[in-house]
């Protein structure tokens, strides 16, 4: 302890190890995306290395305690955020959960030091967002800027193509710009090249904001450039380039660090590294900071700690499956369920009224424990086939018209029920049944699904789609 106190650097390390593992439960899902190599967060340890690394070279030698006031309210906080990791965690929604570990790596060690050794902290340790499933949301808005570019740069070229929705078509094929090639991934890499960069040169906000801004747009240009290349290649090869028949992966990271090599050199030259902060004159008392530090501590395991010890209660019956008047099963296996990779018991059956065919599915995460992820629209059957055509709310139920990898049009329903009501979507019913379980109650979750095709008319599906859900929606909380 005494050689913590000396070094804050080496005292925030054992704070934050200290509050990763009170919270191992909320980052795990995260650490098993750092520790997949084809995931577009696989860089997620790295920047936490790199985090370490700046921590160590920019906080002060030697720092003051924070004020008895600060301390308690960032003890406060961070046992705050601690209770929202806890829930989130509890109902498997994996993206709250891991940033609320983030930000409580942040604000624990004011519970100890004073606002020298917090500004290097705030500005290091949100890095660790950059490798956040949390950016998959602007995955689309990605996509369609580098379809925009490439447009422009066969404009400017006049290269013989035509771009129509994500597809460039040439005379000998089409190049479909996916979403892999949206350069999220790159974009992210850039931001945390140049949030480093700035870090570790000690440099202030303004100065910081510019060259992260200039780390971000060559980021952007070089996907764009890897784009366009390969298209470059497959019209000048009728389509046989070693671009367009094996990958282009290497080409994008290449470009990308041939850009972040330049503009990183140019940076040094340009820029004043800042001085070394001082050591202050009188060490803190080792006493002190280990006081401080046990009170940070207990604010995060309160919460974890808590629901450790919490008793949950056997779960509770749902039903027993579609019970539709007018309806019977087909005799027939459904061939349409949701793909949820979760641990759910799951139902399907295919049901008929004598003249209209429905796939129905449920899935029931009846407890004890951690919340299973419930599926959304995302979790269609082969979902990279199925297009979302529109979708509507009307309160309990979700629908909307997807077309499948064949062209046909369904309609599909979703509807969600949890610790004993309808929930308004899947994210809340998780929320609500994980809330239910820390308090001692199993609470079961359910999601249900209706689809059938649009034969003769998507109206005489939508009717035959609400029927369903109706009455499946009346079984939830019987008796089985």
């Amino acid at each position: 302890m005494l050689r913590a106190a000396s070094s804050p650097a080496l005292g925030v390390v054992l704070l934050v190890l200290a509050a990763s593992l009170v919270n191992a439960a909320a980052w795990r899902p995260l650490l098993g995306l750092w520790l997949d190599s084809e995931s577009r967060y696989a860089h997620g340890l790295l920047l936490v290395a790199v985090i370490v690394v700046v921590l160590a070279r920019r906080l002060p030698a030697c720092a003051a305690l924070s004020s008895a006031a600060v301390s308690m309210g960032a003890a406060i906080a961070v046992a705050a955020l601690s209770a929202a990791a806890t829930v989130a965690s509890f109902s498997g929604i994996v993206v709250p959960a891991g940033l609320a570990v983030v930000l409580i790596a942040v604000v624990l060690p004011a519970v100890v030091y004073g606002s020298p050794v917090m500004r290097v902290v705030l500005a290091v340790v949100p890095l660790a967002l950059l490798a956040s499933p949390a950016w998959d949301a602007l995955g689309p808005m990605f996509q369609m800027m580098t379809v925009t570019a490439t447009r422009v740069l066969i404009a400017i070229t006049q290269l013989p193509a035509t771009v129509s929705g994500i597809d460039v078509t040439l005379q000998a094929g089409v190049f479909r710009i996916a979403e892999d090639c949206n350069g999220l991934q790159i974009f992210l890499a850039g931001v945390a090249t140049g949030s480093i960069f700035s870090s570790l040169l000690g440099q202030p906000l303004r100065q910081t904001a510019l060259i992260v801004a200039g780390a971000a747009v060559l980021s952007l240009l070089a996907n764009w450039l890897r784009v366009y290349t390969v298209v470059l290649a497959g019209y000048l090869s009728d389509m046989q380039h070693y671009l367009v028949r094996s990958e282009h992966y290497t080409l994008g990271w290449t470009l990308f660090a041939l850009c972040m090599f330049g503009y990183m050199k140019y940076l040094r030259k340009r820029t004043n590294p800042a001085p070394p902060a001082e050591a202050l004159s009188t060490p803190v008392r080792p006493g002190a900071v280990a006081r401080r530090a046990l009170l940070g501590i207990a604010a995060v395991a309160v919460w974890p700690a808590w629901a450790l010890l919490q008793g949950v209660s056997g779960a509770t019956a749902v039903g027993t499956g579609p019970q539709l008047p007018g309806w019977v099963a087909t005799g027939e296996p459904s061939a349409w369920r949701l793909e949820t990779g979760a641990a759910l018991q799951e139902q399907s059956a295919e049901l008929t009224d004598g003249e209209r065919r429905v796939s129905f599915y449920r899935g029931t995460d009846a407890g004890p424990g951690r919340v299973a992820r419930l599926p959304d629209f995302a979790s269609l059957p082969s979902a990279d086939a199925w297009t979302v055509v529109s979708t509507e709310v009307s309160a309990p139920v979700h629908a909307a018209l997807v077309t499948d990898g064949t062209g046909r049009t369904w309609r599909v329903a979703l509807a969600y029920w949890s610790n004993g009501a309808t929930a308004s979507g899947a994210r809340r019913a998780q929320l609500r049944c994980g809330v239910a379980r820390l308090l001692g109650d199993a609470a079961p979750c359910v999601v249900m699904a209706a689809a059938s095709l649009c034969l003769p008319s998507c109206e005489s599906a939508e009717r035959a789609v609400a029927a369903v859900m109706t009455n499946a929606l009346a079984t939830l909380g019987r008796d089985p």
